[in-house]
């Protein structure tokens, strides 16, 4: 499916034109006329590469092949043609990701374009910039693809006509949603579409770019949108009759309802964009179509329907030699019957998907990887399954394929548990949950992104609509003023002197226009209050949200370890020994706690959020409350090896409320033995000094960094990580309502203690 999708981005960026009929690898014929009739060598190497662009969002394969052709014939010295060939070579690469390969030729065309004279260059730096821009952004470098987007964004204001500039604004707009600057993103979004607007509603352009912010859309998962700029660009292409615009429109559409899991209308529009194929005569575009059918039958558990489409893919595929196609058909046929658990099968098919992908896709060998391990866990190769997961694991890390990671953490939690080694399974399942909460954020991030972005639009909508009919309703009434004032004065023409009258009338605008500034200033202070309001709402509300998402995600995975553990001694409790179960039965109590605590912790947040939470102060022994307190840590710290050690002053009587200072003594320990490493110390003391005395837990963990003080305590942290920065922020609180403060010090090699004082007296 992902290979899927980085096709139509390519067809996103780079469709423009309109393609003709393809007659599988052959010239065009309106090309062979041209290289018959060329008189030089320089005119042959030009059209070779018209040809390559020609082939720009038909056929990835054919625009390479014919660039590389230019540079094997070229003979010619000209700066100018050697800077086009290899920018034309780089831009081939750019569709098979292999940056290695654009640097070098950006190198040779950068040297060229140095040699060219300065009026002619520009044209080419514009290009130059942008491909070096796009490498950086793919790579993960957004600062620096900024810096050569600015640069060429610089270039293009002194060209009178940039080729493809509403694909530069998207990709620019895209680049600032990575920023997350939104008032930059949705301006080079309006930029594009303002380009739609100019080139017209029936021009090819038009619809491109609509395609284009379809795709940006459906990327973003603003749905609703996609679909409009699709309708847009499909109309567009019906009114023009351009039979390749409708069927990509058709397979994007396809693609994007196969992404909400709405398989049937994905399946509706997958057959038009195979019918359209089918009049183009494209294989290349037919063979597909199969294939996209094919897939979304497999995840319908119709897996004989996607047993036709698939071949029929793979069939037509081997006609065109379509090595890219033929391994992504040959995985998805695999797939299909490692689901329908026809192994050997699925064995055969990988190992094609295998053979014809050799290291084109990255992404696609590393899944390979991965259900090949599942194909030989189940027929009971389980080295040769090991084996292939360590091989996934390799490309995953190497490339940073995060959300790969999830899947191939599960397969090994799954592989060790099935050949009953439960201790390197929990491990996996360990790195599982904190990978998926990783994960879990990163998409709450880009959620909060997008509604971000969508609600800037809005609200900027609906402000310019409400001035609009603020600023009509007010002009109406001063001009219904005026004129009934300007009627009153004509009123009295004949009684008084035409100096008078003049007079008059200048004071009466006077009057008006002072008024009319003394409402528009008023109104442009109620409008900046207003949005100051809206933007404070606006924040409280994202924090709002984000935070109880992570607090139900965060609670959600003690229940998990609960289920798990409870079930494994419920499902294999007379395969388990008497060690496993006392093992297991200390996981629950430990997860159990854990919960109790963020419960516990939840609950005094909310009180003290809506102002609820009251003191009730009384004197208690201190010695004895934290003894009490103590032996709540009693089964944890065994467990870890760690030592509890308490150093307490003589008997006092302090005053304080018991139940909210036992929250404060249990959250303090409970983040000194997280801190603390396995046989280590945990301190808790209390030291009488002058009218107060001092309260201290210590551990000898890592240190708490400069930066780390300084956000301890805020709202960040807790929507970071609340099970144990909730705790810290609530006990803060707590001790300031008892008249005092958590003081924190940090010292390397040594550790960290937090103290408070309460008055004796």
């Amino acid at each position: 499916m992902k290979k899927f999708i980085f096709i139509l981005f390519i067809l996103v960026a780079q469709y423009t034109i309109k393609a003709q009929n393809l007659n599988n690898l052959s010239i065009p014929d309106g090309f062979k006329s041209k290289l018959e009739n060329s008189k030089t060598n320089e005119d042959s190497v030009r059209i070779f590469l018209s040809i390559s662009e020609h082939y720009r969002g038909i056929s990835i394969d054919l625009r390479l092949k014919y660039a590389k052709i230019a540079l094997e014939i070229n003979k010619s010295k000209a700066n100018e043609l050697i800077a086009s060939i290899h920018l034309a070579i780089t831009k081939g690469y750019y569709n098979f990701a292999n940056y290695d390969k654009m640097l070098i030729h950006l190198e040779i065309a950068e040297q060229a374009i140095k040699k060219i004279t300065e009026k002619q260059k520009n044209i080419y730096l514009f290009d130059l910039y942008w491909l070096k821009a796009d490498i950086f952004l793919v790579n993960s470098d957004a600062n620096k693809a900024l810096e050569y987007y600015l640069k060429a964004e610089k270039i293009s204001e002194t060209i009178n006509h940039v080729k493809n500039k509403h694909i530069f604004y998207i990709r620019f707009a895209k680049l600032y949603t990575t920023l997350q600057n939104q008032e930059k993103s949705a301006e080079y979004y309006i930029k594009a579409e303002k380009i739609a607007e100019k080139e017209g509603n029936q021009s090819p352009i038009s619809a491109s770019i609509y395609f284009s912010l379809a795709s940006v859309y459906s990327n973003f998962e603003v749905d609703n949108k996609s679909i409009i700029c699709y309708q847009k660009a499909l109309a567009i292409y019906k009114n023009l009759k351009d039979t390749l615009g409708i069927s990509t429109v058709y397979n994007g559409l396809g693609l994007l309802y196969s992404n909400q899991n709405k398989r049937k209308q994905a399946i509706k529009f997958y057959h038009e964009y195979l019918k359209y194929g089918k009049i183009l005569n494209d294989t290349a575009s037919i063979a597909l179509a199969h294939n996209n059918i094919g897939y979304e039958y497999s995840l319908m558990g119709r897996y004989d329907s996607a047993e036709i489409n698939l071949k029929k893919s793979i069939a037509l595929s081997k006609e065109i030699n379509d090595t890219a196609n033929l391994s992504n058909t040959y995985h998805s046929l695999a797939s299909t019957y490692l689901s329908a658990g026809k192994y050997e099968n699925a064995l055969e098919y990988f190992k094609l998907a295998e053979e014809y992908n050799k290291g084109f896709d990255i992404e696609l060998e590393c899944y390979m990887a991965l259900d090949l391990s599942k194909v030989y866990l189940n027929i009971g190769k389980t080295a040769l399954a090991l084996q292939k997961l360590k091989q996934a694991e390799q490309i995953a890390n190497t490339n940073n394929f995060k959300y790969t990671r999830i899947d191939i953490l599960k397969a090994f939690s799954t592989y060790y548990s099935k050949i009953n080694d439960y201790k390197t399974a929990l491990f996996y399942e360990n790195l599982l949950a904190k990978e998926d909460s990783v994960i879990h954020n990163e998409l709450i991030d880009k959620e909060l992104t997008n509604l971000n972005i969508k609600h800037s639009v809005e609200n900027l909508e609906n402000k310019i609509t409400q001035l609009k009919v603020i600023t009509k309703s007010q002009e109406e009434e001063v001009e219904k003023n005026y004129r009934f004032n300007l009627y009153l004065v004509s009123g009295i023409l004949t009684a008084i002197l035409a100096l008078i009258i003049l007079l008059f009338v200048k004071k009466i605008k006077q009057k008006y226009r002072k008024q009319l500034n003394s409402k528009n200033e008023e109104l442009q202070k109620n409008n900046s209050k207003l949005q100051k309001m809206k933007e404070e709402l606006i924040e409280i509300n994202l924090s709002k949200d984000r935070f109880f998402n992570l607090i139900a995600f965060n609670l959600k995975k003690p229940f998990n370890y609960l289920l798990n553990y409870s079930e494994k001694i419920i499902n294999e409790y007379d395969n388990l020994s008497k060690k496993q179960i006392i093992e297991y039965n200390k996981q629950i109590n430990f997860t159990a706690q854990e919960l109790f605590e963020l419960l516990e912790n939840l609950l005094y947040w909310s009180r003290l959020e809506i102002g609820k939470l009251s003191v009730n102060t009384q004197k208690h022994k201190l010695n004895e409350f934290i003894d009490d307190n103590l032996n709540w840590f009693k089964n944890r710290i065994s467990s870890k090896g760690i030592y509890l050690k308490s150093i307490l002053t003589d008997e006092l009587f302090v005053a304080f409320d018991k139940i909210l200072m036992s929250l404060v003594i249990r959250n303090l320990i409970s983040n000194a033995i997280d801190k603390t490493n396995e046989n280590g110390i945990v301190r808790i003391s209390t030291l009488k000094r002058n009218n107060f005395v001092e309260i201290s837990v210590e551990d000898n963990g890592k240190e708490i960094d400069n930066k780390q003080l300084e956000d301890i305590f805020s709202i960040k942290q807790v929507v970071e990580n609340p099970t144990k920065s909730l705790g810290l922020v609530i006990s803060n609180k707590i001790i300031q309502l008892h008249a005092s403060k958590l003081v924190i010090q940090s010292k390397e090699k040594i550790g960290n203690r937090f103290s408070f004082k309460l008055d004796l007296n």
